[in-house]
């Protein structure tokens, strides 16, 4: 009896000491359901380290016919996440209804239990074109402190040493950083001419608003996408309204990307989310091999004459007016 008495006083202490393995981090999600929509936010886990990106996903299911005003990185405002990227989806929808996924990319520089607050999104619906405010749901995380390597200790403060390569010459380090440098500012050049609009080979025989129906025109007639040449026709579209737009508000979209053209080019706001969907969809073609469907075509094509109708030459809006009359 005293050697287990003896066994236990020895091992009790030892066992208390022993650290708890950590919490293992689970998926979290919340839904919201509200006025025909049901909202859902997900994250893969719940517990992240200080600085590590949170990647949040935003599932909305509601009427087909609306229209969503996903706002960019800079103004999603979810403090204190503080959003580095975002990107919205359009998914496939049936019987009337249709599914939008808008997905963040976070991190958090505080620690301890954090609220990923609420947040709003415009919505308009077409049948009667007012606006309203959709609520997204929120969640709880946990931010722990980054944790110390296996030769640091708590709370130290240590001099600064010299890098040790471990015996590897500073020559040849400096080389690979270099060559690493070297072979990344190749990729982004490659990928910024890959993503160049293409040029205007010479200039069209006709003005300019004359030239894009009749090439509009004629891409209604060849119809390119119903013969499966998606990227044929929207390179022939995006470049038709490019050349037209550039011509019309003196701005050279021909040399810039999507990005830069939908910051520079500053139209109403209804012609500039259809010119922001238009090139987006001819970006995902081209890039992403992305087939939008026969109906989303033959609807950027009729977008695509209302673009340049709707911004003719004030001489020529004039006269139409008065043969209208």
């Amino acid at each position: 009896m005293k050697r287990l008495l003896l066994f236990w006083l020895l091992i009790l202490p030892l066992w208390a000491q022993t650290p708890k393995p950590p919490e293992q981090p689970i998926p979290i999600e919340a839904s919201l359901k509200q006025d025909g929509f049901q909202v859902t936010v997900r994250a893969e886990k719940n517990r992240f380290e200080l600085g590590q990106p949170v990647r949040l996903v935003y599932r909305i299911q509601g009427p087909e016919n609306a229209q969503f005003i996903f706002p960019e990185a800079e103004k999603f405002d979810i403090k204190p996440f503080e959003v580095r990227d975002a990107a919205a989806v359009t998914l496939t929808g049936s019987q009337g209804q249709r599914t939008w996924e808008f997905r963040v990319k976070a991190a958090a520089y505080e620690t301890g239990n954090l609220h990923l607050p609420e947040a709003t999104l415009s919505v308009k619906l077409k049948s009667d074109g007012a606006s309203q405010e959709l609520k997204l749901p929120g969640l709880d995380f946990q931010i722990d402190r980054v944790p110390a390597g296996k030769d640091d200790k708590p709370d130290e403060i240590r001099d600064a040493h010299p890098l040790s390569f471990h015996g590897i010459p500073l020559v040849v380090v400096l080389a690979v950083l270099l060559g690493a440098l070297l072979v990344a500012l190749l990729c982004w050049w490659l990928v910024r001419w890959l993503r160049r609009p293409r040029k205007v080979v010479a200039a069209p025989a006709l003005p300019p608003y004359p030239w894009a129906l009749q090439q509009l025109d004629e891409l209604a007639t060849r119809r390119p996408d119903q013969q499966g040449q998606w990227e044929a026709f929207y390179d022939q579209l995006s470049h038709v309204l490019r050349f037209y737009l550039a011509w019309r508000f003196q701005v050279p979209l021909l040399e810039l990307t999507t990005s830069e053209a939908l910051r520079n080019l500053t139209l109403p706001d209804a012609s500039h989310r259809q010119f922001k969907e238009l090139l987006e969809c001819a970006d995902l073609v081209k890039f992403a091999r992305s087939f939008p469907g026969q109906e989303k075509s033959e609807q950027h094509l009729e977008w695509a004459r209302l673009l340049v109708t709707g911004n003719a030459p004030a001489e020529l809006a004039q006269g139409e007016e008065l043969v209208k009359k």
